[in-house]
């Protein structure tokens, strides 16, 4: 086994939110995301493909309406108002 992979095996995982009914579509990956994790992981394997598009109102409304993280969503709609850049906003997820 990798040397730190054993340490890692055993623990629990948190996860944040609840698993979406209706999911997020990423249109530059084109993929449907239906949690907050699959939404962590999505950025970070494809971050090269995250613009600006990634900050319209669709995002915060999902993460509202169908994950259930109002304070998530609320952050990044200050992001939004402030005229954040993207990897502020991205940030605020991660």
């Amino acid at each position: 086994m990798e040397a730190g992979r054993e340490e890692n095996m055993g623990r629990v995982l948190l996860c944040l939110g609840r698993y979406a009914k209706k999911p997020y579509f990423m249109e530059r990956v084109y993929i449907n995301l239906y949690s907050v994790e699959e939404l962590c992981y999505c950025l970070m394997k494809n971050y090269y493909l995250v613009g600006e598009e990634i900050m319209d109102e669709r995002l915060p409304d999902w993460l509202e309406k169908e994950c259930g993280l109002e304070g998530l969503a609320e952050r990044l709609r200050q992001v939004q108002e402030e005229e954040g850049t993207v990897s502020e906003y991205v940030g605020v997820i991660l």
